[in-house]
């Protein structure tokens, strides 16, 4: 008959630590991490007719048309044919502009 085996235990005796308990680590870790930077009042928010809207709501409107306007410019200078990939160019270059004045406007 064959003997039971115990359990291979999550930490090593010679102090240093086993890749599973390293990763339970560094998961924990980025965890609170990700959680210390949340806002003890919450997210921006406005108040618009007696409901509450998240801030950022405007700037991925104006992401939006800056991502239209950049698209509408690159076609009348006929930029659109020589640029690869110009709509994805049109929506990076929106979300960027967006992105920066998120950061103006809340930093």
């Amino acid at each position: 008959m064959r003997a039971l085996t115990m359990a291979r235990p999550s930490r090593r005796t010679d102090g240093h630590m086993t890749a599973r308990s390293a990763r339970r680590r560094f998961t924990l870790g980025g965890s609170a991490l990700l959680f210390a930077a949340c806002a003890p009042g919450g997210a921006p928010s406005f108040d618009f007719f007696g409901a509450y809207f998240p801030a950022w709501l405007p700037f991925a409107v104006l992401a939006l048309m800056l991502a239209l306007l950049t698209r509408l410019l690159l076609t009348l200078r006929d930029f659109d044919r020589r640029l690869p990939h110009p709509l994805w160019l049109s929506v990076a270059i929106g979300f960027i502009a967006a992105g920066l004045s998120w950061l103006l406007v809340y930093a």
